[in-house]
């Protein structure tokens, strides 16, 4: 007869050592997760932030429109001046220089935040939530039939500040010279 036995069972220091292995293998995937969902969140964040620029473009390029002429629109400006405006602006909000009858008091800077309604999905500066995101709207004028339009909207994410800028000229296009 033999004296061979067959342990079949485990050690506590085995059964540590795979709780260990399996935990940091947990670690490390859950590290990864987390490291792959940054970019969704940015992207996001610069998605929201380039809509915010073309929106504050499109309501400059309305208000422009709602001018019966260049020299109306172009006098109420200065050289350079920072606005802000809101989907619905029916004119420029230059602060102090210039307020629609509309604007919320006292008159918001630049960086003032806008505000997410949730009711309808629409960022504005009178009601709804704050967002992390503020827009400026630096108008310059280059020559008497010129204007630089630039929408910087910016916003901040983890600790760090991030911004979104979008440029176009407006022309008075009735007064531009066709070449001889």
């Amino acid at each position: 007869m033999s004296n061979n036995q067959n342990n079949q069972g485990l050690t506590i220091i085995e059964i540590m050592f795979v709780v260990f292995i399996v935990t940091s293998s947990l670690v490390a995937v859950l590290g990864l997760v987390a490291y792959s969902l940054q970019p969704v969140s940015q992207s996001q964040m610069k998605l929201i932030a380039s809509g915010l620029a073309q929106e504050g473009i499109e309501v400059i390029h309305s208000i422009r429109r709602s001018y019966k002429d260049w020299d109306e629109w172009y006098s109420a400006i200065s050289t350079t001046t920072d606005c802000y405006i809101q989907y619905n602006s029916q004119c420029l909000t230059c602060c102090p220089d210039i307020c629609c009858p509309d604007v919320p008091k006292p008159c918001p800077t630049t960086n003032t935040p806008l505000r997410l309604d949730s009711n309808t999905g629409l960022y504005q500066y009178q009601l709804g939530d704050f967002s992390p995101f503020s827009r400026k709207i630096t108008l310059t004028k280059i020559g008497d039939n010129q204007v630089n339009v630039k929408v910087e909207v910016k916003w901040q994410e983890r600790g760090k500040e991030h911004n979104f800028i979008v440029e176009g000229e407006l022309w008075n296009w009735m007064e531009i010279k066709k070449p001889d």
